[in-house]
C-alpha cells in the first residue's frame, strides 16, 4: 500500500513521518523543512509512506507544489494522509478542498488541536467529519499522542472513499460536470476545476468549447475564474469552520505575549543581535575557553603514555613521532573544537525548534528586501551555519530564480562549522581574554559582507529582483529534547567526518 503524506509547511508533517516510520528526518519549527519527497515504511506494517514537500495548494506556483502534484496525479497513491494544523484551520482546509477533488481516498489527520484548546477554541470533530464526509484522526505530533490510533486506523484499511464534495455554486458545479464528462480522465473533477482556473499545466486540454464555458462563468460572476474558485473555496471553508468551531474566552497565550517583545519594531533586531552574541560568547568564549586547555592537557598526557609505551617496546623514533606528533596531534586538534560546536549547534537548534528563527525571518524581511532578498533567505543562511553544502541546497525553497541565484552566491559567506575552529584558533591566539566576543564579531562581519555583496549583486546582475515573503508564524514551543539531541549529534558528527578528516590528514602531511 502506497500512502502519500501531504500538508502545509510547518504543520508537523515531518514530525509525523518520523513517528510513523521511525526515521530521523530533519525537524524544524519553521516552514519549508522538507524540500524533496522522502519515503519510509510505517512501523508494524508493509505500507510505504511518502513525505511530500510542504505545500499550501495544488497550483504549481512553487517547485514544492509541482513535486507534490506530479506525484499525486502520476503515481496514484492508494491513500492520502492530509495533516492539518488545527491552529490554522482555514488556511489548511484550502489544500484539503483540492485533495477532495482527486480520485484517491483521503484521511484527515488533525494536528495541534491541544494548542488550539489552550487558545480557547474547541473543534467539534464529529461536525467536521459530517461536513467533510471523510475519516478524521486527532493527534499531537509534538507530544506523540494519537499515533497508535492512526496506525490502527491505517491497518484496518477501511478508509472511506473520497466523497468529491460539491462545494461550488450550482452554475459552477454544472460546468465542472460538463468538462469532466468531456475530458473523461482520471481525477477528472480536479482537472476540470484546474481548466476553469486556466492552469498552465493542463493547457493542452483547453479547447474552444471549454474556453467559452470559462468566459461565460467569468461574465456571470464578474471575476476571473482563478480568483472565483479561490473565493468559493474560502466561502465554503468559512461556513464549515463556523459549524465545527466553538470559542471559549481565554487570555492571550504565552506565544502572543512573547511576540509582542520579539517582534517589536524597535527591540526585535537588537534582541536578535544580543542573542547571537550570547550564543557565540557561550559556545566559543565560555565553553571554548574552559575546554581547550583541558583537552590539550589530556591529549599531551596521552601522547606521553603512548610514546613511553612504544619506546619500551623498541619502536623506532620516526614511528613514535608519526603516531604522537602526527596522528594523535591531528585527532586532538579536532577534539579541541567539538565542545564548542556542540554548544553552538545546541543553541542554534533550540532557537530553531522554539520558533524564534521564524520570527527573525519575518522581522528581517523588510530589511532584506532592500538588497533583493526576502525573509526566506534566512533558512539557507541558518542551514549554512552548519555546512555550506546543505545551505546551498536549501535555496530550493526560494521560488524566485534570481533570488535563488543570489542566495547560492551569498550562502557560502556564512561562517560554517568547518570555519569556526579556524576563527576560534585565531581569536584565541591573538585575543585570548576576548575570544568569544571576537568570534561573535566575525559572525556579524560575515553578515556585513553578505549585505555588501547583495547590494553589489543587485546593482550589477539582478537589478529587477523584487522579492516578497509570505509565511505563517508558528507557535512558540518548548524544544523536544529528542529532536534537539539528534540534530546536534548529526551536525557535530558531520563536522567530525567532513572537516575532521581533512584536519587529521593535514596534520599527518605537515608532520611528514
Amino acid at each position: 500500500m502506497k500512502i502519500a503524506l501531504v500538508g502545509n509547511q510547518n504543520s508537523g508533517k515531518t514530525t509525523l513521518f518520523n513517528l510513523l516510520t521511525g526515521s530521523n528526518q530533519k525537524v524544524g519549527n519553521w516552514p519549508g523543512v522538507t524540500i524533496d519527497r522522502k519515503s519510509g515504511i510505517i512501523k508494524g506494517t508493509d505500507f510505504e509512506l511518502i513525505d511530500l514537500p510542504g505545500i499550501y495548494s495544488l497550483s504549481p506556483y512553487t517547485p514544492e507544489e509541482e513535486i507534490s502534484r506530479k506525484f499525486l496525479l502520476e503515481e496514484n497513491p492508494d491513500l492520502i494522509i492530509n495533516i492539518v494544523d488545527a491552529t490554522s484551520l482555514e488556511r489548511s482546509l484550502y489544500l484539503t478542498t483540492q485533495l477532495l477533488e482527486l480520485d484517491t481516498k483521503l484521511l484527515l489527520v488533525l494536528n495541534m488541536s491541544d494548542i488550539l484548546l489552550k487558545k480557547g477554541i474547541f473543534i467539534d470533530v464529529e461536525k467536521l467529519k459530517a461536513e467533510l464526509q471523510i475519516d478524521i484522526v486527532q493527534i499531537s505530533a509534538f507530544r506523540g499522542t494519537g499515533i497508535d490510533e492512526l496506525i490502527a486506523c491505517l491497518k484496518k484499511q477501511n478508509i472511506k472513499d473520497n466523497p468529491k464534495l460539491k462545494i461550488y455554486p450550482a452554475y459552477v458545479e454544472k460546468t465542472i460536470g460538463e468538462i469532466e464528462s468531456k475530458i473523461g480522465l482520471a481525477n477528472g473533477r480536479f482537472i476540470a476545476v484546474k481548466l476553469l482556473e486556466r492552469d498552465r499545466l493542463f493547457g493542452d486540454l483547453m479547447d474552444e468549447s471549454i474556453e467559452q464555458k470559462v468566459k461565460a462563468l467569468e461574465r456571470f460572476y464578474e471575476m476571473d475564474m482563478e480568483e472565483g474558485i479561490a473565493y468559493f473555496r474560502y466561502e465554503w471553508i468559512e461556513g464549515t469552520i463556523r459549524k465545527a468551531l466553538r470559542h471559549v474566552a481565554k487570555s492571550n497565550s504565552v506565544s502572543d505575549k512573547l511576540d509582542k517583545v520579539f517582534l517589536n519594531k524597535y527591540l526585535g533586531i537588537p534582541i536578535f543581535v544580543v542573542i547571537m552574541t550570547l550564543v557565540y560568547l557561550l559556545s566559543v568564549g565560555v565553553v571554548g575557553g574552559t575546554t581547550v586547555e583541558w583537552i590539550d592537557a589530556k591529549v599531551n598526557q596521552f601522547k606521553e603514555v603512548v610514546a613511553t609505551g612504544l619506546a619500551e617496546r623498541g619502536a623506532s623514533d620516526w614511528s613514535i613521532s608519526l603516531l604522537t606528533d602526527g596522528v594523535i596531534t591531528g585527532v586532538g586538534s579536532v577534539l579541541n573544537f567539538v565542545p564548542q560546536l556542540l554548544m553552538l549547534f545546541l543553541c542554534i537548534s533550540i532557537l530553531e525548534t522554539t520558533g524564534y528563527m521564524s520570527r527573525i525571518a519575518f522581522l528581517l524581511d523588510k530589511l532584506l528586501r532592500r538588497f533583493g532578498l526576502s525573509g526566506k533567505a534566512l533558512i539557507p543562511f541558518i542551514v549554512g551555519s552548519g555546512c555550506s553544502v546543505p545551505g546551498v541546497m536549501a535555496t530550493r525553497t526560494v521560488e524566485d530564480s534570481k533570488e535563488r541565484e543570489m542566495l547560492i552566491t551569498l550562502t557560502p559567506f556564512v561562517p560554517c562549522s568547518a570555519r569556526l575552529p579556524i576563527i576560534s584558533l585565531f581569536a584565541g591566539y591573538f585575543f585570548d581574554k576576548y575570544m568569544g566576543l571576537v568570534t561573535a564579531s566575525f559572525y556579524f562581519l560575515a553578515i556585513l559582507v553578505i549585505i555588501i555583496s547583495a547590494i553589489n549583486l543587485k546593482k550589477v546582475l539582478y537589478k529587477d529582483v523584487n522579492s516578497s515573503y509570505v509565511s505563517e508564524l508558528p507557535e512558540f514551543r518548548v524544544p523536544d529534547v529528542r529532536y534537539v539531541a539528534r540534530d546536534v549529534w548529526e551536525k557535530t558528527w558531520g563536522f567530525v567526518k567532513r572537516a575532521g578528516t581533512v584536519i587529521f590528514f593535514c596534520s599527518v602531511i605537515i608532520w611528514v
